[in-house]
């Protein structure tokens, strides 16, 4: 009889939390800032803390704009929703690959709203107060998947507008 085999399952592999960079004593913000509150800001998102070179690189690319020393930057700002990564902001991280900068998750562009502006889509834009570390941070619970058993009530619940030639009812 031949030995019975045993299953070894698979050792999955994830990809690393955004860092911190709160157990490092010199703490660094999560967010690097370069720009000026009064023009534009863009705000960096590194997978590890950057080097003097890659900071003075990060200036050169965002048109000389210094590296804002601050861990907060006081607005209001308009830029896009944190759930939603803009084409620009992928774009500009695989420039900053090609430039030798190591580690950069994500760059976005906020541009500040004067008192009572609005000047922004609100559908693909929010409204920022302020620019902080935790401002690409997504703290949502999702909803629980509900069965939906009669689909004229839902769209009714719901506000929407679902053919009853379309449902299976």
């Amino acid at each position: 009889m031949s030995p019975q085999k045993t299953f070894t399952p698979p050792v999955w592999v994830f990809p690393p939390e955004p860092p911190t960079f709160a157990g490092n004593p010199n703490r660094q913000p999560m967010i690097l800032f370069f720009g000026s509150p009064d023009d534009i800001v863009f705000a960096v998102q590194p997978g590890a803390p950057p080097t003097a070179e890659d900071i003075a690189r990060l200036s050169w690319l965002f048109g000389g704009r210094p590296k804002i020393e601050a861990e907060r930057v006081e607005g209001p700002f308009a830029g896009p929703r944190a759930a939603m990564v803009t084409p620009w902001s992928t774009n500009a991280v695989e420039i900053t690959q090609n430039m030798g900068i190591a580690d950069i998750r994500r760059i976005e562009q906020f541009r500040p709203l004067a008192a009572g502006q609005g000047g922004y889509d609100p559908m693909l834009h929010q409204k920022y107060p302020a620019l902080h570390p935790d401002i690409f941070t997504i703290d949502v619970e999702p909803e629980p998947v509900r069965a939906v058993t009669d689909i004229a009530a839902y769209n009714q619940a719901e506000g929407l507008y679902l053919s009853g030639r379309r449902s299976n009812t």
